[in-house]
């Protein structure tokens, strides 16, 4: 046996061998990577931008429109619930609209969960009723300069002003 085939023998992945089995690791490796990029726990997509009814009959338009008390809920170390906390208070529509931060989820007509999903630069976030469970908005933000907050802010305020009419629906 020459010097630089022991090991590919040692761990059997000789190409001539077993070039199957190669491909079948590089492939499950791969799959393995896709999965890795996206939380099924934590799938958030589009913003959701019209009035949508639940299988219990509940309209999240309605739901999303009536919120005033939110709780800021961070699932990643790379952002804190105060900075959304402070980027939100800082929007002039925050006080129009009648809004207000709580640290009492037992309080909350909204909690707003943000994630980020791994090996990326997106941070997806949702607004959650906390008596149905149903998500009322959700929307994603790609940030590199620490923008985060003031982007979910934006997003998250402008969801609010369609729910309540203030702004039209987003055409698809």
């Amino acid at each position: 046996m020459r010097r630089h085939d022991v090991g590919a023998d040692v761990f059997n992945l000789s190409p001539h061998k077993n070039g199957a089995a190669v491909r079948g690791i590089a492939v499950l490796l791969i799959v393995l990577a896709i999965v890795a990029s996206v939380n099924p726990a934590n799938a958030i997509g589009a913003p959701v931008t019209e009035s949508v009814q639940d299988k219990t009959g509940e309209d999240t338009a309605a739901i999303l429109a009536a919120a005033r008390k939110i709780f800021i809920r961070s699932r990643t170390a790379y952002m804190k619930p105060v900075v959304l906390e402070n980027a939100l208070r800082e929007k002039p529509e925050f006080e129009q609209l009648e809004l207000m931060i709580t640290q009492d989820l037992s309080e909350a007509d909204l909690i707003v969960e943000v994630d980020r999903a791994i090996f990326t630069l997106e941070f997806p976030f949702r607004a959650v009723d906390p008596e149905t469970k149903i998500v009322v908005a959700s929307g994603k933000v790609i940030s590199l300069g620490g923008t985060v907050a003031g982007e979910i802010a934006s997003s998250l305020i402008k969801q609010i002003k369609v729910a309540r009419g203030i702004l039209p629906p987003r055409k698809k």
